[in-house]
């Protein structure tokens, strides 16, 4: 059934079909109005007109007929059941809500508030595809809007967010966009970005309170949802934060509460589910408080009733029901009780609080005091709290508590909910143990559902995982069920049994057994699959099919293999300390010794140990990483890599499976991310290998070495560096220590580092010069590994020695006699033994097993072989003898024997190689093995093809002998390319070795192509001119031999066109030869252009690839070579045959006894591999403590680190200030009381002294006329004999003179009567007259019933009118009393209260002079004259960047202060200064202040430029509209750094140059800059060519740094107008330059060409004395020869 018919015929809505109208009035309209029919308003909340059903138009008559006859009928009963009715939901799709930034999308459904939960839970789990919540979070809370402390929301949204993603919790709101929903709504918005995972909030809403409820009517359909809400609507609109909606229905509009039962059934439901598959606990149901009104209260009543309870968490802070349930909380004792006083206060603030009536509260607080029964479920969050929790550990931490569930229930429900937080300090921080085995279950549970955090608690808290790994355990992880899609394993389980499983099918160990063997590749045998694990494996299964003889059979070989080790193990110590046996008594094996060597042969205890051991493995560790490797649990192998022995193995282990997963998940037909996704895994485990031995290089290198070379008996009995190559992990086999390693492997026992190719050769070609090498000592050999037969020689030598006294002696009889010796040595002096030389059997034994040695020996008999094969190949040879010669193996000079005796040796070599390899497993994965090298398939090609020539050349024909000498020719190509493999030995040329095969299997694919191009073009060519070919096998070779030789140059050009008149094949000229030019060009073009090219393409790409990494791969290549010549015979062919023969004779006994060679090891004794295991644990702990030191301390963490530190800062700050902000407003409240109570506290008192001065005066009139005169004569105000009460009160009044109102006067109303409660009233003797008290001071409000405002005048004229009191006819002066004291305290307090803090201006102190004018409104007539006081002002430079050129440099700077408005504050100005070469340079002019005399000479240029501008603008015709304005300069002279500058405003702008000092003007191009020009021309007109003013530039009009030349300067001795005035020089340069333009000739100016000015010059140089002008000039001289500038600047 789809979705779309379930739903319509599983849920429901309501629709009210019978009008029961709500109004009881009677009907105002005739009886029938159409109009009121339709404005009644039935029970359900429709009105007449929007209700549907058939009972509308009854229901109406009905009430019409009653009101006609003038009778109120009681309106008949409405409920749900009876006026509505069920019909097939039509509302249920997607929410598309509108109006926002992002388009938020949620599922939504209407359904009947009687629907079934097990429906609306199969809807949310089936139909919407939501998973099985670990919890719910129900939110209560307030329906309106309330507002939440930032630092409340803030916390516990975050909370919130945090407690539903790491549990996958589901959020229960009523879902619209108001109160608690709103603020959970905005909590998703602001927090779930940080949340990987969707959050899931579900909205239950009430159908009829929402608003645009009609949009939402369709089935299955994306309705778009409009949130914005109607101004006046009473209806709300649904939260867009929100995932999915529940839409209860109960057929009313406008009310709230049919979602309630809906919502209660739905959780009940919940719980009762399974949280999880392996877990027995149902999903908890936790209710969370925010806010809230008396129905939260009611709502929490019923959670607590149920059965169990419902945890509860109230958020304190929150308001109204929160904050008093967090106060009840926390005031109840034991028992339920109420400490006294407090039940009263309760019910006032509930009172207060919800605006109830007293009865009303009393019930309310009587439900509070039942919840209080239920202490226990209830947990009170604070944000204050000293505990400083999260709303998300609350939360949790509330479920716990407030159920009675066992520590195991309560540890099962943390792993569901993956917070190993909350596990570590609220389970096992309780104090009470936990079973053995119930954590070994909860362990269990953590590895099937990949809780990585849980795995580290418990293996942390001391599960021991030697004890709860078992067979059957492991085998169980195997089976966890798994997505089809991800279930990587059962496919490689599938393909490795190469049959089709069932979806049921259990995988065995013995499954992972051969799909590891089919992932590590070569012949790698893992443990599952061995017999003996089989044997163990059946026993523990109890598998009872075998027959009684096969079980006799295999205990019978189990048994066996026992007692071999037994016997094996005893000769073993016997032979070791045979010396002691003559006076120890016999040495008796233990009992159970046989058991523990079967169990050390493999990973897993054997069957004959007890129940408890029994199917348990060695290295659990290992086992387990192997598990999460191959199914693909990153972190959980990335986890269990940390723990264990062999922890380099083990990343080794996991790169080749993930390297291999990566390349069947390539080869499959699914096309995903799983091959990538496995790279990276393999990747990053291969890293993890290169850090760890990084890290022990570091440490210790021999210990580094060993890693890399002892034997791995739980792997294949294999090696860390042969795993490392077979997952070919290039950078641990090209890392310093692994080429060490081969270095000394490469040398054997040889010690020698220089020139040793020259000592070898040099020792084979004469063997006693071996006796003059230098070897290694058994010491310097330790780390070097070693064969099996070189171990046990060695061993054997061991033994035929002498023990020292000194050696451990493994033997416990022997221990303390050790132990004494050993503690006498170490007093005495230490003796330092000469180590011992090698005999000299040793020394040639040592010698010829060198791998370098076999290298150099088998390359010297290869050429020797070569130079014979080539003399047999080019020599023509008598023809061979019979084939019984070749029988005898005889030495014999002929050619072929020698050859053929090579073939036969190297035949042997290869049986050998295949038999003996060095990896145990099965023949074929051997001969697999031995063929994956590449000269290994050349090899046995080449021996093949000889021998074919071989039985030619031995047959009677002729032809045969010549075939086979041709099959010799080709055959000695192979063998000539098997040099490529000795050359690939030397560091230079092996990369280019490298290079060659790596474009050979590049090119390819390229070569096809070309192939398919070349026929393509060669079947044609070939039919088109030889149209009569016969048919033959010669027709293959004539399509592609000459377009192929055409591809190098060949392109016989005599065939191109056969046509032609001087052909010379007219003969295959015919009807269609002419297309043959045609194709013979396009074939040409693509083969030799096109393909040609990107073929050197192809192979520039490889070089530079293989180039730059060429190093690191002949490294890798390496450790071939160095294994190849390390495992080969010592002899090189053909006395090889003698190496062969040798070892078959000990292969056969070797392999009955179980002592198999498997290539170079390291042996270690199980205390060394403890030890070595020691060792690497140490570093991998050392690795992850500098790893995540490094961690901490990266530039990413820094800033994640201090942005979290800054949140909570400004968190901090924002409550910090909220808080400041209250104390401010508090203490602002606090001083106006203060000052309110000082002021009637001083009324009090001065009123108190009034009276008893009054009461003291009453004798007579003496003591006022008294009081008066000395009143009078202390106010200079008051004339003698005047009368003062006509100017009003004054403050020098003195106050002990003055007299009391009478008792009668005053009267102070309540205070709480007032509206402003800052004001008190005082109301006067007379009716209707009142004083108003305030904290600022004593106010007249005039007659109350007319309300007089010109009286209501503040200090000093306070009082009212003298006619107003009902007073004596003069006031006396103790009325004046009140305003002084007020006015009094008031000056008082004011003085007190208004702080001053000077703030001094920024910038540098300057003094500014001003060149000032006689006449500034004629400035071409005015004087000027330089201001002899200057004005002080500051200036702020703003940056260190300077502008300038090569006489100036300027600053840009900001005036802060000015005196005398001289500059402008906040104004942005330009200080200039002279470069200090033209300072010195000027200096030999002005030998004193010189500065100041350069910057007056710019002032008074600019100066000299504006007062022609200024008549320049009164001449000007209006047809000129531009007029040029300079800036005015001022003189500056800074005190801190003690020199003079020139000061101007700064201009902003498109800044401009029209010309420069030197004459050369730009094309004027506009209006603006004609008129520019024309001023230049103007000025020299003008002052009738003694002036010429040039450098001009600026924006605009407004202009700055002319230059002012004057004619003559060069031979004056004023140096006016400064350094830019180059004179005679640059006016005749100017003349010359200058083309007049428009605004020249509206000036009426003639050429300036024509035209040349002689005026009258005062000639000064004749009066000097000889020679002064050139001292003057001098430098004058200089300066103009280096100024030829184009600005002021520059």
């Amino acid at each position: 059934m789809s979705q779309k018919s379930w739903i319509e015929s599983t849920f429901t809505k309501r629709e009210c079909v019978y009008f029961v109208p709500v109004s009881k009035e009677l009907h105002r309209c005739v009886p029938g109005c159409q109009i009121c029919q339709k404005l009644l308003r039935c029970h359900c909340g429709h009105l007449a007109r929007q209700h549907g059903g058939i009972g509308v138009g009854q229901g109406a008559q009905l009430l019409d007929r009653s009101q006609g006859e003038g009778e109120i009928s009681e309106p008949e009963e409405w409920s749900v059941e009876k006026n509505t009715v069920e019909q097939p939901t039509d509302a249920y799709g997607v929410l598309n809500f509108q109006g926002g930034s992002h388009s938020y999308r949620a599922k939504y459904v209407r359904l009947s508030h009687t629907s079934q939960p097990e429906l609306v839970l199969q809807l949310l789990l089936r139909e919407w595809q939501m998973e099985l919540p670990k919890m719910v979070i129900s939110v209560h809370g307030g329906v309106q809007n309330f507002r939440l402390h930032p630092r409340i929301k803030q916390v516990v949204g975050k909370g919130l967010v945090r407690a539903a993603a790491s549990t996958g919790a589901w959020i229960l709101t009523d879902g619209l966009n108001t109160g608690v929903a709103k603020h959970v709504g905005d909590t998703l918005k602001e927090h779930s970005s940080q949340s990987s995972r969707k959050l899931c909030t579900i909205g239950i809403a009430p159908w009829g309170v929402i608003e645009n409820r009609e949009d939402l009517i369709g089935r299955d359909v994306v309705a778009p949802y409009q949130t914005l809400l109607a101004p006046l609507s009473k209806l709300d609109v649904l939260n867009s934060m929100h995932s999915h909606f529940l839409l209860v229905d109960d057929g009313t509009v406008g009310r709230h509460g049919a979602e309630v039962s809906l919502r209660r059934e739905l959780e009940r439901h919940v719980n009762l589910q399974r949280i999880h598959a392996r877990i027995g606990q149902g999903v908890p149901v936790v209710a969370l408080i925010l806010e809230g009104g008396p129905n939260v209260i009611l709502t929490m009543l019923e959670y607590l009733q149920e059965s169990p309870p419902v945890p509860v968490v109230v958020c304190e802070g929150t308001g109204r029901a929160a904050d008093i349930l967090a106060h009840v909380y926390k005031q109840t004792e034991e028992g339920g009780h109420l400490p006294d006083g407090v039940e009263t206060e309760v019910i006032a603030t509930i009172k207060k609080t919800f605006s109830l009536s007293r009865s009303d509260a009393a019930h309310l607080f009587q439900t509070l005091i039942e919840c209080m029964k239920y202490k226990d479920v209830i947990s009170v969050f604070s944000v204050e709290s000293e505990e400083n929790q999260d709303i998300d550990v609350a939360i949790l931490r509330a479920w716990l508590k407030g159920t009675n569930t066992s520590l195991f229930d309560q540890l099962a429900l943390t792993l569901a909910w993956n917070r190993a937080d909350i596990a570590k300090n609220h389970v096992f921080g309780s104090g009470q143990r936990l079973l053995v085995s119930s954590l070994e279950q909860v362990l269990l549970d953590a590895l099937a559902m990949d809780r990585v955090e849980f795995v580290k608690l418990l293996v942390e808290n001391g599960v021991s995982m030697h004890r709860f790994l078992t067979v059957a355990r492991l085998e169980e992880l195997y089976n966890t069920k798994q997505p089809a899609a991800s279930n990587t394993l059962f496919h490689l389980v599938r393909d490795v049994k190469k049959r089709r499983l069932s979806l049921n099918y259990k995988i065995t160990l013995i499954d992972v057994g051969l799909v590891i063997e089919h992932l590590m590749g070569g012949t790698f045998r893992c443990t599952y699959t061995r017999k003996w694990f089989r044997v163990l494996y059946n026993d523990l299964q109890g598998n009872g099919r075998r027959t009684s003889r096969n079980s006799f059979r295999v205990r019978s070989q189990r048994r066996e293999i026992q007692e071999t080790f037994c016997v094996q193990a005893e000769r073993k110590k016997r032979s070791r300390h045979n010396q002691f046996i003559k006076t120890a008594q016999p040495y008796k094996r233990k009992d159970g010794e046989c058991a523990e060597q079967f169990e050390r042969k493999g990973r897993v205890a054997p069957v004959g140990s007890t129940d408890t051991e029994k199917g348990r493995f060695r290295y659990p560790f290992s086992e387990l990483l192997v598990w999460a490797v191959l199914m693909k649990r990153q972190k959980m192998s990335l986890f269990l890599w940390q723990y264990g022995e062999e922890a380099m193995a083990k990343a080794l282990v996991a790169c080749k499976l993930c390297r291999a997963m990566a390349v069947a998940a390539k080869t499959s037909t699914v096309v995903d991310d799983t091959a990538d996704e496995l790279k990276e895994c393999s990747n990053e485990f291969g890293m993890l290998a290169v850090d760890l031995l990084e890290q022990a290089y570091r440490e210790d290198e021999t210990m580094a070495m060993k890693l890399l070379t002892y034997e791995l008996k739980n792997w294949s009995s294999s090696t860390c560096l042969k795993l490392a190559v077979s997952s070919r992990l290039r950078p641990l086999v090209a890392h310093t220590c692994t080429q060490m390693l081969l270095s000394d492997m490469w040398m054997g026992q040889l010690n020698m580092r220089k020139n040793s190719w020259y000592k070898v050769i040099l020792s084979i070609l004469i063997p006693p010069a071996i006796l003059f090498l230098e070897f290694k000592s058994k010491a310097e050999m330790a780390h070097i590994p070693q064969t099996a037969t070189d171990h046990q020689m060695f061993m054997e030598d061991s033994e035929h020695k002498v023990l020292n006294p000194l050696d451990h002696i493994e033997m416990d009889v022997f221990k303390e006699a050790g132990l004494a010796y050993a503690v006498k040595a170490e007093h005495e002096p230490e003796i330092h033994i000469r180590p011992k030389r090698l005999p000299v059997t040793r020394k040639f034994y040592a010698f010829y097993h060198a791998p370098i040695v076999k290298f150099w020996f088998n390359t010297m008999a290869y050429l020797g072989f070569l130079m014979l094969y080539s003399y047999v190949v080019l020599v023509n040879v008598t023809p061979l003898g019979t084939p019984q010669e070749w029988i005898v193996n005889q030495p014999t000079s002929h050619p072929y024997k020698k050859t053929v005796t090579h073939r036969n040796t190297l035949i042997k070599e290869i049986f050998i190689s295949l038999m003996l390899l060095s990896e145990a497993g099965k023949i074929s994965q051997k001969v697999k093995v031995w063929f994956s090298d590449y000269f290994n398939i050349t090899d046995s090609l080449a021996i093949v093809t000889f021998f074919v020539g071989f039985g030619l050349r031995c047959g009677p024909d002729a032809n045969g002998h010549f075939a086979g000498r041709l099959l010799y020719c080709l055959n000695i190509v192979f063998w000539y390319v098997r040099l490529l493999d000795i050359l690939a030995v030397n560091q230079k040329a092996g990369p280019y070795v490298m290079m060659i095969a790596k474009m050979v299997a590049n090119m390819f694919y390229i070569v096809v192509i070309m192939g398919l191009v070349l026929v393509s073009f060669g079947v044609p060519r070939l039919a088109i001119l030889y149209p009569e070919k016969e048919p033959s096998w010669t027709l293959l070779r004539d399509v592609v031999f000459q377009p192929y030789w055409m591809m190098y140059g060949e392109v016989y050009a005599y065939e191109i066109d056969v046509c032609a008149h001087d052909s010379v094949v007219q003969e295959l000229c015919h009807d269609g030869s002419w297309l043959t030019p045609f194709l013979q060009a396009v074939y040409l073009f693509v083969q030799y252009i096109i393909m040609v090219n990107l073929l050197i393409a192809v192979f520039n790409n490889v070089y530079v690839n293989v180039e730059s990494m060429s190093n690191l791969v002949w490294k890798y290549q390496r450790y071939h070579f160095v294994m190849a010549y390390h495992e080969k015979p010592v002899l090189p062919p053909p006395l090889i045959s003698f190496n062969h023969l040798i070892s078959l004779c000990c292969y056969w006994p070797r392999r009955r006894k179980g002592k198999q060679a498997h290539g170079p090891k390291l042996f270690l004794s199980d205390e060394d591999q403890r030890k070595l295991h020691d060792f690497e644990e140490r570093c991998v702990q050392t690795y992850f403590r500098d790893k995540d030191e490094q961690f901490h301390s990266s530039n990413e963490q820094r800033i994640k680190v201090t942005s979290q530190r800054v949140e909570s800062m400004c968190v901090q700050l924002k409550d910090v200030g909220s808080r400041v902000g209250f104390v401010k407003r508090t203490l602002q409240a606090l001083d106006v009381q203060i000052g309110h109570l000082q002021d009637l506290s001083a009324l009090t008192v001065d009123t108190v002294k009034a009276l008893a001065a009054q009461q003291a005066s009453g004798d007579g009139h003496v003591h006022q006329q008294l009081a008066l005169h000395l009143s009078n004569a202390k106010r200079p105000d008051v004339e003698p004999g005047s009368d003062w009460r006509s100017r009003g009160p004054s403050l020098g009044a003195p106050l002990q003179h003055s007299c009391a109102l009478s008792s009668q006067i005053i009267q102070v109303d309540d205070p709480s009567s007032v509206s402003n409660p800052e004001e008190r009233t005082v109301v006067a003797s007379e009716p209707g007259t009142t004083w108003t008290v305030s904290s600022t001071g004593l106010r007249w409000r005039g007659q109350t019933s007319h309300g007089n405002a010109d009286h209501a005048g503040s200090l000093p004229r306070v009082y009212p009118p003298p006619e107003r009191f009902h007073t004596p006819s003069q006031l006396s002066p103790e009325q004046d009393i009140q305003p002084q004291t007020v006015e009094r305290n008031n000056l008082l307090r004011l003085s007190q209260s208004i702080p001053f803090t000077p703030v001094a201006p920024r910038g540098d102190l300057v003094t500014v002079y001003r060149l000032e004018e006689s006449s500034p409104g004629t400035l071409s007539h005015s004087m000027s004259s330089w201001a002899q006081q200057g004005c002080s002002a500051r200036l702020e430079f703003l940056s260190k960047e300077e502008m300038g050129g090569s006489l100036r440099r300027a600053v840009k700077a900001l005036c802060t202060w000015s005196e005398s408005l001289v500059l402008t504050p906040g104004r942005l100005y330009i200080v200039k200064s002279f470069q200090p070469e033209v300072v010195e340079l000027w200096r030999e002019v002005y030998q004193q202040e010189t500065v100041l005399r350069l910057c007056l000479m710019e002032i008074q240029r600019q100066r000299a430029a504006q007062k022609l501008a200024s008549s320049f603008h009164k001449v000007k015709p209006k047809s000129v509209p531009h007029s040029p304005r300079f800036l005015e300069v001022l003189l500056l002279y800074s005190h801190a750094a003690e020199e003079w500058f020139t000061l101007e405003e700064c201009i902003v702008g498109e800044f401009r140059k029209f010309n420069n000092n030197n004459g050369d003007e730009i094309v004027p191009s506009s209006l603006l800059e004609e008129s520019m020009l024309a001023f230049s021309h103007w000025s020299y007109e003008y002052t009738r060519g003694e002036l010429l003013v040039l450098d001009l530039q600026g924006v605009g009009e407004t202009l700055t740094d002319p230059s002012v030349i004057k004619s003559g300067e060069k031979g004056s001795s004023d140096l006016v107008f400064g350094p830019a005035n180059l004179g005679d020089k640059a006016m005749r340069s100017y003349r010359a330059k200058h083309h007049c333009s428009s605004c020249c000739r509206e000036l009426g100016l003639a050429d300036i060409k024509r035209n040349s000015y002689t005026p009258h010059r005062v000639e000064m140089g004749q009066d000097r004395q000889p020679g002064g002008l050139k001292r003057v000039n001098d430098p004058k001289e200089r300066i103009l020869g280096s100024s030829q500038e184009t600005g002021a600047l520059g």
